[in-house]
C-alpha cells in the first residue's frame, strides 16, 4: 500500500518506536551489529546517515545493495532484513536471535521509507 511522498513517519518516529528500542542492543560500537553488520545505530542522527543512500557493509551484505532506497521499500536492505513476508537479500533475518518485529512495526518502516525516508 503505497503512501503519498512526504506523508509517512518520520525517522525521528521510527527511531523511537522501533531501532531505540530493538535495534541499538546490538548495532552500537562494540557490539555485534557494528563489528559484523558496520552498521553504528546508536544515536539518531548516526542512525539515519549510515541507512539512507548508504551501501550495505559488513561480513554478509557488503556489495548487496542500498540500506534504506527513499520511496522503494522492497529495495532496501534494512527492510527487507525486519520484513516478516520477504526473505533476506544477506545475512540473517533481524533482530539477530530474538523475536521479529510487529507487523506494525514492519509496517512503520515501510512507510517511512515509501514516503520518502525524511528525517524530520
Amino acid at each position: 500500500m503505497p503512501t503519498d511522498a512526504g506523508s509517512g513517519p518520520t525517522f525521528h518516529q521510527v527511531y523511537a518506536d522501533v531501532v531505540s528500542t530493538v535495534c541499538v542492543s546490538c548495532h552500537v560500537p562494540g557490539g555485534i551489529g557494528v563489528t559484523i553488520g558496520h552498521l553504528d545505530l546508536s544515536t539518531e542522527s548516526v542512525a539515519y546517515g549510515n541507512l539512507v543512500d548508504q551501501e550495505a557493509a559488513g561480513a554478509s551484505c557488503a556489495g548487496q545493495g542500498t540500506r534504506v532506497v527513499p520511496n522503494e521499500p522492497d529495495s532496501s536492505i534494512f527492510f527487507l532484513k525486519v520484513s516478516l513476508a520477504d526473505p533476506t537479500p544477506c545475512g540473517s533475518k533481524m533482530p539477530l536471535g530474538e523475536a521479529p518485529l510487529s507487523q506494525s512495526q514492519v509496517d512503520e518502516i515501510a512507510a517511512w521509507i515509501e514516503a520518502g525516508a525524511k528525517s524530520q
